[in-house]
């Protein structure tokens, strides 16, 4: 999952928080970035957006619990652990906007010279 991990670390950050909001367009952004490697990731790829589907990306954003989409993961076909991994991957690429230079201001403050 780390390809696919990285990949929607990269997506999030450059198109924003909100990108899990449309399943479709975060597929095709997926399999844009990874090209040649979407292939062999497609069980991967399935299961971040399943997860976004889920609305995993929604209640990460709100703080809210997630053993709801966890348990629709499951239901939906994913093995426990693939669940896991998904929600982990959404974790860490919503995580990372936190910690990243996407977050530092790029004005300047106000200059306190009188």
């Amino acid at each position: 999952m780390n390809e696919v991990g990285d990949a929607l670390v990269a997506i999030v950050r450059d198109f924003g928080r909100l990108v899990g909001d449309d399943p479709d367009r975060l597929r095709g952004l997926l399999a844009d970035l990874m090209a040649g490697h979407a292939r062999g990731a497609r069980a991967h790829i399935d299961a971040v957006v399943l997860a976004a589907s889920a609305g995993v990306p929604v209640v990460l954003r709100s703080g809210g619990d997630l053993s709801v989409p966890r348990a629709e993961l499951i239901r939906d076909g994913l093995s426990p652990e693939s669940a896991a991994q998904a929600i982990a991957a959404w974790e860490l690429a919503l995580g990372s906007l936190q910690t990243g230079p996407a977050l530092e201001p790029t004005v300047p403050a106000p200059s306190r010279h009188g």
